[in-house]
């Protein structure tokens, strides 16, 4: 298996024989998992949540890239045991989608959603046109059927395990996230589910992959000023009713 390595050439020895080949370029950063920094900031919210499960917690954070919404994630993945995946994110990077896929692989996670804004396909790359971009690898690595796109700029996460479920609402998108971010993390049931409902209707309503940009329509189905799941207006602003 040839694997970049940003030279231009590499001697790669097979058995006792050898080749040269060519290796493509890699523009790549090196990158290491804050998850500890994650499970510090966790701890007294998971120690609550054991101590008194049927309750709910909030936990509010404003980070200045002591660690990402992936390192987040794996944390709660640690403690709500095997999962159901969702994340809806505007963008996302190669890395981290690259370690959600092992813990796919693993069955830590049992099932993975991921919702991206239309834009992502061309801001990433296309397959029609080079065939290399975040998109085309994301389609290949969890299957179009696992991919929604529709106009968003929201950034949460649901995981739901055997142990427990949780909801993560978040100014961060699925990368390093080496800024100022915040970060709400809680197991409360009303906000796991209103945020599930939300995904189960762009998944139920929108066709699996990439489409292009049509506007707003795809979310009229959970439009919360006026929709079939049961809005109330209340001065212009409706609450959906689960």
């Amino acid at each position: 298996e040839v694997q970049g390595t940003g030279s231009a050439q590499a001697v790669l020895p097979v058995g006792s024989d050898g080749y040269r080949v060519k290796v493509p370029k890699v523009r790549r950063r090196n990158r290491m998992l804050r998850t500890n920094s994650a499970r510090i900031a966790l701890a007294p919210f998971l120690d609550d949540v054991q101590r008194e499960p049927d309750a709910s917690w909030f936990d509010f954070w404003r980070t200045t890239g002591d660690f990402s919404l992936l390192d987040l994630v794996l944390v709660l993945l640690d403690a709500a045991g095997p999962s159901e995946v969702t994340v809806e994110t505007w963008s996302a990077g190669l890395y981290d989608m690259e370690v959600l896929n092992r813990f796919v692989s693993s069955e830590q996670i049992t099932s993975f959603r991921l919702i991206l804004d239309v834009s992502f396909r061309n801001n990433k790359g296309n397959r029609a046109t080079d065939g290399t971009g975040y998109a085309a690898v994301l389609e290949d690595v969890f299957g179009l059927d696992a991919i929604r796109t529709t106009r968003t700029h929201c950034k949460n996460v649901v995981v739901r395990g055997g142990a427990h479920d949780f909801a993560v609402l978040s100014s961060a998108n699925l990368n390093e996230n080496k800024r100022a971010e915040w970060f709400v993390v809680t197991n409360d049931p009303g906000l796991v589910a209103f945020t599930s409902r939300v995904a189960d209707e762009l998944f139920d309503g929108i066709d699996p992959g990439w489409h292009p940009d049509r506007g707003a329509d795809q979310l009229e189905r959970i439009d919360r000023t006026g929709n079939d799941l049961g809005a109330r207006p209340m001065d212009g602003v409706g609450v959906m009713e689960l």
